[in-house]
């Protein structure tokens, strides 16, 4: 009764013999240059943005959250305020400059809350200064046995 005969044997199957799926979330760093406390993007012209544009446009029905993150140097509050206005600056570069829906994008700050490397150092400081795009289109991945 295998309806897939092909599967894979490294394949987790289902009772008809098909590969499992599952969802999986999307997600992309966007390299984003900003001066020392400042939310105005320095690189905005970068073809990164334009791929990512067409990404979305490629897929209409999904939805992306701009995330915001700060590095540790600084007050929490402030870290947590710039972060969001970084966000934001990348939200509005996408509607104004890409022509991407606003309904189809949100911006979120989260400071200095998500660190990628704690040691305080100025290359560590570099990598938590980041914008992280995640996209809510789900894609299906192979489940293994």
């Amino acid at each position: 009764q295998d309806q897939c005969a092909d599967t894979p044997m490294s394949d987790k199957v289902d009772a008809n013999g098909c590969s499992v799926f599952v969802e999986e979330e999307v997600s992309t760093d966007i390299k984003v240059l900003f001066g020392s406390n400042s939310s105005i993007i320095g690189n905005a012209n970068n073809a990164q943005f334009q791929e990512f544009a067409d990404f979305m446009k490629r897929f209409p029905n999904t939805d992306t959250v701009i995330e915001g993150h700060a590095s540790a140097p600084g007050d929490a509050d402030y870290n947590m305020m710039i972060s969001k206005k970084r966000a934001e600056s990348v939200r509005t570069l996408l509607i104004n400059d890409y022509g991407i829906s606003a309904a189809r994008i949100t911006a979120v700050g989260f400071g200095e809350t998500q660190l990628l490397d704690t040691s305080n150092t100025a290359a560590a400081n570099e990598v938590n200064r980041r914008i992280t795009a995640k996209v809510t289109a789900s894609k299906k991945v192979k489940v293994e046995r």
